[in-house]
């Protein structure tokens, strides 16, 4: 075996390890044992306009956060202020327990039509900040490890079966990633907007699905009608009405 590819193996030894230690560590909270749904989402087919009802509990685009799914999500949060403060000694914790949960809505076409149906993604908002979140949802339930078998035997070569097992269990255990800002601009200034323009100062999240990729934005109700959420020639927000 040539110098060469001994060093390529050895990096590829070195990047397996990290990346499957930042799999586990990024779970180490998990309960991998647990099998309540960490979201329940209405059963109903796709509509077609969005109306303020919708969003409320038992309506048609409403998901129920669970109380295990939010206590996962407030875990994740901690453990990302954690972190910020570790990286940056000036900045300080401001988790409070009022966080407010806001809907996230999927928009996508079929047929040349639009579509809207409930996310189980959520936005966690603490209000004294305010600082956004964004939890998004993920059914790894049929995961295995045939689904990247060549990261499992690198795993296990490295760090032994054991170890492998372990992480795809965590792996599919791990239903929530976190996306996150805590100065305005982007998202935050739209959100901000939002609020501020409608009915009655909440929002939701309009979380397009496109096989050519997606996008998000905040929505908003004002006199009932839904808007979304652009930036005009000139850099501004406007609302434009959601059609």
């Amino acid at each position: 075996m040539t110098g060469f590819n001994i060093t390529m193996r050895y990096n590829s030894f070195i990047f397996t390890l990290l990346f499957s230690i930042g799999i586990v560590s990024s779970c180490v909270n998990t309960d991998i044992t647990a099998e309540e749904p960490a979201t329940i989402a209405p059963k109903v087919s796709p509509v077609h306009a969005i109306q303020p009802k919708a969003l409320l509990p038992g309506g048609s685009l409403f998901t129920a956060l669970t109380e295990g799914g939010r206590d996962t999500i407030l875990s994740k949060i901690r453990r990302i202020e954690n972190q910020q403060k570790k990286e940056d000694s000036t900045f300080t914790a401001q988790i409070k327990r009022n966080f407010q949960y806001y809907p996230v809505v999927e928009a996508f076409w079929e047929n040349g039509k639009t579509y809207y149906r409930p996310s189980k993604d959520v936005v966690c908002v603490d209000e004294t900040i305010p600082t956004y979140y964004i939890a998004y949802y993920h059914d790894r339930s049929n995961f295995k490890k045939e689904d990247n078998l060549y990261m499992y035997n690198g795993v296990k070569e490295v760090l032994g079966q054991e170890f492998a097992d372990d992480m795809v269990r965590r792996y599919k255990a791990n239903k929530w990633t976190i996306s996150y800002s805590y100065t305005g601009g982007g998202l935050n200034d739209k959100i901000d907007y939002a609020i501020k323009e409608s009915d009655d100062g909440k929002f939701f999240l309009l979380k397009t699905i496109s096989p050519y990729g997606g996008s998000i934005n905040a929505c908003y109700f004002k006199d009932g009608k839904p808007y979304i959420c652009k930036k005009g020639d000139d850099g501004t927000i406007i609302g434009k009405e959601l059609q």
